[in-house]
């Protein structure tokens, strides 16, 4: 589904993507000012993304037998993702930070970029559901309960997100 101006690039080459488009792997997902998208992968996997987000799907491999790979490069922006029918390990969500581990999950995370460095980045993470991990800097932070939060920073800081959960 998308809302206003999605874009997938290829290399050098944007195309509009509309409701029913096809996404590929190594594709660049881009979404404008007040505009959104929800992907849903064959593996019924959804990813939802807010303004002004961007993406790279890696790698998607599909398999009924739930033996399927999902890795992700979240650039920028808001996201929510709810996992599908695969083995919960086999997801992977890469940042400019670290990377989310999900575990038949439904998580939130934010990746933004510092106002006034620009290769700093912040990435904040809420477990709605299920079991997630954030590897950085050789360090794992696992969220367990429902309403975990956290919020690490390029410089491999982490702690509290600077708002209150209520789940």
């Amino acid at each position: 589904a998308v809302k206003n101006n999605v874009q997938g690039i290829q290399g050098k080459t944007a195309r509009p993507l509309s409701t029913g488009s096809d996404v590929f792997t190594n594709e660049r997902i881009r979404t404008g000012e007040n505009s959104l998208a929800q992907i849903l992968f064959l593996d019924k996997t959804t990813l939802i993304m807010g303004a002004r987000a961007e993406l790279t799907l890696d790698k998607f491999v599909y398999s009924p037998r739930g033996t399927g790979q999902v890795v992700l490069n979240a650039v920028q922006g808001a996201f929510r993702f709810v996992t599908g029918s695969p083995n919960p390990r086999s997801y992977t969500i890469n940042t400019p930070v670290g990377s989310l581990g999900v575990r038949g999950t439904v998580v939130e995370f934010l990746v933004a970029p510092s106002p006034t460095t620009p290769t700093a980045y912040t990435v904040y993470v809420i477990l709605i559901e299920g079991l997630a991990s954030f590897k950085f800097q050789g360090r794992t932070h696992a969220l367990t309960h429902r309403g975990d939060y956290f919020a690490v920073t390029s410089d491999g800081v982490s702690g509290p997100a600077p708002w209150n959960s209520t789940v």
